[in-house]
């Protein structure tokens, strides 16, 4: 059974996680508009951000789904431990794509 404080965390870093990727999606198209931005080069891969939240869903819902059929398959050693690396995984991945995201932008408005 997961605590209180492990649940709590773990919805934390999902909303930051949305929050993170619809002030990205405000950001680009906000700067550009709608229709050129689906015209432009960015556009072009409107499926892809899609495709990868749908499939992630999936893979919550089916690990949530196997750990409820088949307990004998849950973490049972070690899981604090796991928990904790998976959490830094998870901030660590959100601040690189932050930096990615801010280091591209400053590379792209330093071209004439």
């Amino acid at each position: 059974m997961t605590s209180a404080f492990a649940s709590s965390l773990y919805s934390m870093v999902i909303v930051v996680w949305i929050v993170s990727e619809a002030t990205v999606l405000v950001r680009t198209i906000g700067s550009v508009g709608v229709r050129a931005h689906l015209a432009s080069n960015r556009g072009q891969d409107r499926l892809s951000g899609s495709a990868l939240i749908g499939f992630l869903l999936l893979a919550i819902s089916a690990g949530s789904t196997a750990a409820q059929r088949v307990p004998a398959a849950a973490i049972m050693k070690g899981r604090p431990v796991i928990f904790a690396f998976a959490f830094l995984l998870a901030i660590a991945g959100i601040v690189l794509r932050w930096y990615a995201i801010v280091t591209l932008a400053l590379g792209a408005s330093a071209i004439p």
